[in-house]
């Protein structure tokens, strides 16, 4: 069995991290997508201003481009 000291506060500091990692993430792809940047500039973007490793960049990427395909599918449904 494995005893281990639960330290909340550095729990709490990786989950904010992780957030706002997350949330940079999505305005970089978004800016891309506007800029009509290809997924490898994007990718690029992502890697460079987030210092990820390159898979993370694509989760990323794939992620929030899917997301944005359907607030746009929806968007053109209600027009």
């Amino acid at each position: 069995m494995v005893f281990f000291e639960y330290d909340a506060e550095a729990e709490k500091r990786v989950i904010y991290k992780d957030g706002v990692e997350e949330g940079r993430a999505k305005e970089i792809v978004r800016s891309c997508k506007d800029f009509n940047l290809s997924k490898e500039d994007a990718i690029h973007k992502l890697e460079t201003l987030l210092s990820i490793p390159t898979q993370s960049a694509i989760d990323y990427y794939e992620k929030f481009s899917k997301e944005f395909e359907n607030e746009f599918s929806k968007a053109q449904k209600i027009m």
